[in-house]
């Protein structure tokens, strides 16, 4: 086989694994990304560009059917080739790293985390608008991570951020103002709490969204909070 044919296979190859990954068919893009990745990087390298751009839609399988361990590896692996091919400022190392955040995060290790999480806030931060979807999702994960680790007082801002001039039909906002009210009821403030629960079930309802259990816990969290009660366990 030539490079050229081999090119031709990977392109051919790759629009069918792609086309897996936007109907969330994980399972059946999986083996076919393992294969470009095991193939691509026979004939181009490790470090060719789109190897690196299959290892990572590997990784973010891997992620998406919850295997982290899986995930990390691949996105650490590719962290490395991003630094030497990109630099460490770039868009795609900073992606990467993110998504490495967020793998180990869902695996429950917050000390590897989170300084992931601080260092892709700080490149949007200096690198995208504050409205931008990456500047929004470093601060709201990094927020969660916060919170899961008992920083509530940290989260918070974060959360703030998140939802400032945001319109409050937008599924993001209603996200992050939960997280918000959850911070605060955790916090003992109980009367912003009570005030953002009942903006969370307004925006819903405003929605169309029916009565599920979300809908009945933020009520009843409405209701702990307006009595001065804590959070359940």
């Amino acid at each position: 086989m030539t490079a050229e044919s081999v090119g031709h296979w990977l392109d051919t190859v790759c629009e069918q694994a792609f086309s897996y990954q936007e109907a969330e068919a994980w399972g059946d893009a999986g083996p076919l990304l393992e294969r470009l990745v095991e193939v691509g990087s026979q004939f181009f390298g490790q470090s060719d560009a789109k190897v690196l751009s299959v290892r990572h839609c590997l990784a973010l399988n891997h992620f998406q059917l919850e295997q982290y361990d899986k995930a990390i590896a691949l996105f650490t692996e590719n962290d490395a080739y991003n630094v030497a091919v990109f630099g460490a400022s770039h868009p795609d190392t900073n992606t990467g790293r993110f998504l490495l955040a967020r793998s180990y995060a869902e695996a429950g290790d917050f000390d590897r985390a989170i300084p992931l999480y601080e260092r892709a806030l700080k490149f949007s931060r200096q690198n995208k608008d504050e409205d931008h979807s990456h500047t929004w999702q470093a601060q709201y994960w990094l927020a969660e991570a916060y919170a899961c680790t008992g920083r509530t007082h940290e989260a918070i801002p974060l959360y703030e951020r998140c939802v400032a001039g945001r319109p409050l039909a937008d599924s993001r906002t209603i996200m992050a103002l939960t997280s918000l009210a959850v911070a605060c009821h955790t916090l003992g403030d109980m009367r912003r709490a009570a005030v953002l629960y009942a903006d969370i079930l307004s925006a819903h309802q405003a929605l169309g969204r029916p009565e599920d259990e979300v809908m009945r816990n933020l009520r009843m969290y409405l209701k702990r909070a307006k009595r001065g009660k804590p959070l359940p366990d």
